[in-house]
């Protein structure tokens, strides 16, 4: 089978990283960070076209203390823009998915991302930014309801699919955590699951790889 169209990652075990290794998650952030840039790499080459992050979650941003918060933002106010035009340069381009409207201080600067995108990206990557799947539903849904549409044609209103985004065909997800924790839940009725043992900053390019390899080794019946 060929490879994916569309990889989606959930970089699970960040926190637990900076722990067994006796620093701050501010590092492990950066350092899952490093690992995601050269996954990135290894996708342009794969001829991937679609590569998902899931960068933060609803949950994350609320159950999470104010202390964490704080930290977090910061990073994506110095990061976040500037990893964006760096990508812009290679032609890669970038969406963001999620209520990312909430998050105080950034809003301009992902104004301005999605508004920089390359016309014809080789690829294109996809931030979920503050994002649930539950709430994309529940959005999804007040939008059929009010074009009073055909329950049939639910995934038409999802954030993805009115961003043009394909569901993903592979799911990667870090740490030996084996759910999906309310990412996009109707988006991978069919998608291919991938665990991995490793901690997201440790998950290395050998072992993005492998995944890919796995999926091309997996018959995809979609129900049948």
């Amino acid at each position: 089978m060929a490879g994916p169209r569309h990889v989606a990652i959930i970089p699970d075990g960040g926190r637990r990283w900076a722990k067994k290794n006796g620093v701050g998650h501010a590092k492990s952030y950066l350092k899952g960070m490093e690992t995601f840039e050269s996954i990135v790499k290894v996708a342009v080459s794969k001829n991937v076209q679609y590569l998902s992050l899931w960068v933060l979650s609803r949950d994350n941003w609320e159950k999470r203390s104010p202390e964490w918060r704080i930290m977090f933002l910061a990073l994506l106010k110095q990061y976040l823009k500037p990893k964006c035009d760096a990508m812009f340069e290679q032609n890669i381009g970038v969406k963001i998915i999620g209520d990312w409207c909430a998050l105080d201080g950034i809003k301009t600067d992902i104004e301005t991302i999605l508004k920089d995108n390359p016309p014809h990206p080789k690829m294109t990557v996809v931030f979920f930014l503050r994002y649930s799947g539950t709430q994309d539903l529940e959005q999804a849904m007040q939008k059929l309801i009010t074009q009073n549409d055909d329950p049939k044609n639910i995934k038409n209103y999802l954030q993805t699919r009115q961003a043009g985004i394909p569901d993903p065909d592979l799911l990667i997800r870090t740490s030996d955590i084996k759910r999906l924790s309310d990412f996009t839940m109707i988006q991978c009725a069919n998608t291919e699951l991938y665990f991995s043992e490793k901690l997201w900053p440790d998950f290395t390019t050998a072992d993005f790889t492998d995944a890919l390899h796995w999926y091309t080794q997996v018959e995809r019946r979609f129900g049948r």
